[in-house]
This record gives structure tokens, C-alpha cells and sequence, in this order.
């Protein structure tokens, strides 16, 4: 099973031979709210309306940046809009101030 868990810990399947589109725009398969700051009574858009999407196959996940405004980056590293790229277990997922791990059951940890 792969999930996405946010910093609350809501968690967000993703299910085998499917693309999800992740974005702030409640049309979105995974529709991420903006954050809302309540102690300077802000409102951050950071998400764009459809950011960015995640193929979910039998063999990989990958994640793809759409041109968003403020970008995507992977474990700190920006990517580059319209490129595929392979997301593995414990992956961070920024879009702006929100971050999303990303979750594969299927892995199996080592024991040390």
C-alpha cells in the first residue's frame, strides 16, 4: 500500500495504476487547503490549483511537478516541472510551506 501523510497525519492512498492530481483547487484527486496562519490571521497560497501529480504503478511511484508557481521539491531538492521522477519510502514532498511523506508498505526495512 502507498499513502501520502501530511503534518498532521492525514493520510492520502495511492493506489496501484492510477494518477492522482494533488492541488488546492477542490476538483483535485487530492485536494491540499491552503494554510491558514490563525496567530497573523493569514492565509498562504503556496499550493497551486493542480501542482503536481503522482503515478502509482506495480513497480514505482513517480511524481511530476506541473508548472506550478512555487515548485516541488523532493527531500530538499527542487525538480524541474514536466520531469518524472521515481519517489521511494520517506520521500519528503514540499509544495511550499506543506510537506507530504510519502509511504510504501510493499518496502521491506532492514533490521540492523
Amino acid at each position: 500500500m502507498r499513502y501520502l501523510e501530511d503534518q498532521q497525519g492525514h493520510t492520502y492512498n495511492l493506489p496501484t495504476n492510477t494518477t492522482n492530481i494533488l492541488g488546492r483547487k477542490s476538483d483535485s484527486d487530492i485536494p491540499v487547503p491552503p494554510l491558514e496562519d490563525d496567530d497573523f490571521d493569514e492565509i498562504y497560497y503556496d499550493v497551486s490549483r493542480h501542482h503536481l501529480k503522482i503515478t502509482s504503478d506495480v513497480d514505482q511511484c513517480t511524481l511530476e511537478d506541473m508548472h506550478s508557481s512555487n515548485g516541488t521539491k523532493i527531500d530538499g531538492e527542487t525538480v524541474e516541472p514536466g520531469t518524472s521522477y521515481e519517489i521511494k519510502e520517506g520521500n519528503k514532498i514540499e509544495l511550499g510551506r506543506v510537506t507530504l511523506t510519502f509511504h510504501d508498505t510493499k518496502v521491506k526495512h532492514q533490521e540492523t
